[in-house]
């Protein structure tokens, strides 16, 4: 499991953090996607960041926690792929899988994803919020 550095952000930043996500995002059971992509075949729908490391990886590249983000929208669809590296620096990693858009995961849990993920996403990526 990975942990994550965090840092902690005002109340009107995660309000206006999560009021984004949530209009972009839908979230997913990943049992739901499991059960449609049986015997591990979930795997071969990640979308591996360039340079991704097989050989010395700790851990499969797999979502940990219990659910799955889909992008709400072509355009986040794109712009997620089109930042995949970047993404994978700040621990969020993409699949796409038959019949949706991109669907984004976190392979850690226990921590506040809103520090650790979604800020440093809207922030430092996208550059959409200050």
């Amino acid at each position: 499991m990975k942990t994550q550095e965090q840092t902690t952000i005002g109340p009107s930043l995660r309000e206006e953090v999560e009021e984004r996500f949530s209009h972009d995002f839908s979230a997913i059971p990943l049992p739901l996607l499991e059960k449609a992509y049986p015997n591990g075949e979930l795997s071969e729908h990640i979308i591996y960041p360039k340079g991704y490391d097989f050989e010395n990886e700790d851990e499969p590249l797999y979502p940990m926690w219990g659910y799955v983000f889909e992008a709400n929208n072509q355009f986040l669809s794109e712009k997620l792929e089109e930042n995949v590296n970047e993404l994978a620096e700040i621990g969020i990693y993409l699949m796409q899988v038959n019949e949706t858009r991109v669907i984004v995961f976190i392979t850690g849990c226990g921590y506040d994803f809103y520090d650790s993920h979604w800020l440093p996403m809207y922030r430092n990526v996208f550059k959409w919020v200050k």
